[in-house]
């Protein structure tokens, strides 16, 4: 039987995995240049605080933030030059990043999300102007205003949310959606200099979203800050967040009228007055006296022409990557935010060629200065080949990524030592995590011996066990880097309960269904099975069947967002594809 709904959906895993969605651009770095590596953070708050239960996507897999905020994304293939983060939760504007990516290393990043706060009100007939929370306005014309999804008029009462972004702010790197990059009139990928933003979202009095009618504008009034405006231009580009590429976009400008700039936009997202330049590519690589990366320090380009600035944090090889100014006088500073301490000055002179500074020396005091080694160990007890310790210190996460041979080794910068950390270890070829001890960390040198990384499980996983010919391989997919789906399809009629996950089609994926009704109770069957190691999976010239009744035994079977929980062992035939017997357990989240 051919066409299997069960199948597409894996063909739908293999689009997903593809990663990029975006064509190429004139005069822009190629989107297309595929790398494995891992992207993990925080989300925070504006104040600093963990956002728990955030959904955190990229193009192909999503995570749910844990308690601390922290998402991970592990060994996932992505796009070099422009992967694009997105963070949502109730009550808060979209959270996004777009990133470099450095391949075969963990990519970091803090994304603080703004919550929708103060809401500002006007009558759509009339019109008026709303005050913007933190700085500026906006005045809607009358009669301007329509139902975002059908395009009707819309008469009544209008509720805005809005915020303004100050670009000195020191937390510039983590609030801002995207980066400082955009696409120009000409479709041409610039480095942008911020001087301020605005986000606004409008709903009517059923929580319904609104937007401005077509051929209507809105004036924005954009703050400039003290520190900007000696070098602020009479007039500025306008540019626009899309959400669907993950860059700004030109669309406009500004006018400068005394400490403002004043715009018309046609619709709303985010807002940005930007000066375009071209740029390079940059990276570089921070090390103590004695050659152990710095691991999480703040790191600070400032382009002494205008002042305007951009920031990074380095990874757990001490590498941070981007892009800055071409031909331009700039100022690298290597500090700490939270210890307000600057530890490296240096002036960076740009031509027109990329920039790697492999070693960079820091010399930090003593007192600030703690390193961490030790080893992590799975849940036999042996060495963790792919691990990452995540080390707590009030609200602020560190990662510290272990070796091949289950070693970690880092310095990172704490202001007060000593002082307690929450120290949590991480399998990501088993899907298990310890759990989180607390350690006290001094100055210099901390060996921290043995770090379990067993004890918890992952919320989604799927794990089997193929024997064929008297050979095993076992395989894992756990929601840290695994797209899932799992849940009732028909397939010309017949119901079924389908599971599918993968990393990639040709390294890793599964997908199999079984009948009997959506619950734990009666009888469930395999119907059919098929992983990496199938033909069918790519080009569907047939898949596996069952040559046995083979029993799916199911201990969970939840309501749509619960979980499919269960197991099934038995002997798989197929046409194209060797005889096996397989041994699967899995967990996944009911999708329909």
């Amino acid at each position: 039987m051919k066409n299997s709904l069960l199948l597409l959906a894996f063909f739908c895993i293999a689009t997903f995995l593809s990663c990029n969605k975006t064509g190429q651009l004139p005069n822009s770095p190629s989107v297309s240049q595929m790398v494995t590596a891992d992207i993990v953070g925080q989300v925070i708050d504006e104040d600093g605080n963990p956002i728990h239960g955030a959904v955190v996507k990229t193009s192909t897999h999503t995570f749910i933030t844990d308690s601390d905020g922290v998402f991970q994304f592990i060994n996932i293939d992505c796009s070099k030059n422009k992967t694009v983060v997105e963070v949502n939760k109730p009550t808060f504007f979209k959270g996004f990043r777009t990133m470099y990516i450095i391949a075969n290393q963990d990519n970091y990043t803090v994304i603080r999300m703004i919550e929708k706060k103060n809401p500002s009100h006007f009558n759509a007939n009339s019109g008026g102007t709303i005050q913007v929370n933190g700085g500026g306005s906006i005045s809607f014309s009358p009669h301007s205003i329509v139902n975002k999804s059908s395009g009707a008029p819309y008469t009544g009462n209008v509720t805005v949310y809005s915020t303004w972004i100050d670009p000195s702010s020191n937390q510039l790197g983590e609030l801002i959606p995207g980066a400082l990059r955009g696409i120009d009139e000409s479709e041409e990928e610039k480095l942008l200099e911020s001087y301020g933003m605005v986000a606004a979202e409008l709903f009517d009095d059923n929580n319904q979203a609104l937007q401005i009618a077509q051929g209507s504008t809105a004036t924005i009034t954009f703050p400039i800050t003290a520190s900007l405006g000696v070098n602020a231009p009479n007039s500025i580009p306008l540019w626009y967040f899309d959400e669907s590429s993950g860059m700004w976009k030109e669309q406009g400008s500004a006018q400068k009228q005394g400490n403002n700039y004043v715009g018309e936009v046609t619709h709303f997202s985010f807002w940005n007055c930007d000066v375009p330049s071209n740029f390079i590519h940059f990276e570089a690589t921070f090390k103590n006296p004695n050659g152990t990366p710095l691991a999480n320090v703040d790191v600070k380009i400032t382009n002494t022409a205008n002042s305007t600035f951009g920031y990074a944090r380095t990874n757990s090889y001490g590498t941070v990557d981007g892009a800055i100014p071409k031909n331009a006088n700039l100022i690298l500073e290597a500090y700490s935010i939270i210890c307000g301490a600057t530890f490296h000055t240096q002036n960076l002179t740009t031509g027109t060629s990329d920039i790697t500074l492999n070693n960079i020396i820091i010399n930090i005091p003593i007192s600030y200065h703690v390193t961490l080694s030790g080893t992590i160990l799975n849940c036999t007890n042996n060495i963790c080949k792919n691990g990452y310790v995540k080390c707590k210190i009030g609200n602020t996460i560190r990662f510290v990524r272990g070796s091949s041979n289950g070693n970690f080794y880092s310095s990172i910068v704490e202001c007060n030592t000593p002082v307690n950390a929450k120290l949590t270890a991480y399998d990501y070829t088993e899907g298990t995590y310890g759990l989180e001890a607390t350690y006290v960390l001094n100055a210099g040198l901390n060996q921290l011996g043995n770090l379990s990384a067993c004890g918890n499980s992952y919320d989604q996983f799927v794990k089997w066990e193929n024997t064929i010919n008297g050979v095993k391989t076992s395989h894992t997919i756990t929601d840290i880097g695994g797209l899932f789906e799992g849940g009732i399809f028909f397939d010309f009629g017949v119901q079924e309960n389908g599971i599918a996950a993968g990393d990639s089609l040709s390294i890793k994926a599964v997908s199999f269904s079984f009948d009997g009704a959506p619950s734990t109770s009666g009888n469930h069957y395999l119907v059919r099975y098929g992983d990496h190691l199938d033909s069918d999976l790519v080009i569907d010239t047939s898949y596996s069947y069952i040559n046995t009744s083979i029993p799916v035994i199911l201990t969970k079977y939840e309501a749509i967002g619960g979980k499919i929980e269960g197991s099934f062992n038995g002997h798989i035939k197929g046409l194209n594809i060797p005889d096996r017997n397989v041994n699967c357990t899995f967990r996944v989240n009911r999708t329909n």
